[in-house]
């Protein structure tokens, strides 16, 4: 038998079909889609506990740092601005104080102190309806030895 006589074997190129390739497509979108989702929803859930985090950090800080003021020269001043010099300036705060019953206070005596720190998202410097705010207070008695303290400090 000779060599020629046999026929000859056709040799296909490996490869894959158009039907194959728009079967891999489809599975890899149907696969990146809803991980994309849950990707971005992560990220928001993220940023929002980042900035709730922030808010309640900054707010009991300046509490305490008020009721510290406080304590020392009885200042009524109301206070508001955001936290820029501490890296956060989207967030803005309010202070407020009063001694009045109306307040919760004890006129000469007892200080209603109550801080808001929100994230002012649209920069206008004041507390929206729709901007997320958490709200601190307390209360400090006006006392000989603080005022004492204060003053030889």
């Amino acid at each position: 038998m000779n060599r020629y006589s046999q026929p000859r074997r056709i040799t296909r190129r490996a490869g894959n079909s158009m039907l194959e390739l728009v079967a891999a497509s489809t599975l890899i979108a149907t696969t990146l889609v809803p991980a994309l989702r849950i990707m971005a929803g992560g990220l928001r859930a993220t940023r929002a506990l980042t900035t709730s985090e922030a808010l309640a950090t900054l707010g009991a800080s300046t509490l305490e740092r008020t009721l510290t003021q406080t304590s020392g020269d009885w200042s009524t001043d109301d206070a508001t601005g955001s936290f820029a010099s501490e890296g956060y300036a989207a967030i803005g705060f309010s202070v407020v104080r009063s001694d009045n019953s109306s307040d919760g206070g004890i006129p000469g005596r007892l200080m209603a102190v109550q801080v808001t720190t929100w994230d002012d998202r649209n920069n206008n410097g004041r507390l929206d309806a729709d901007e997320p705010s958490v709200v601190f207070a307390s209360k400090v008695a006006r006392l000989t030895t603080y005022g004492f303290e204060a003053k030889n400090s």
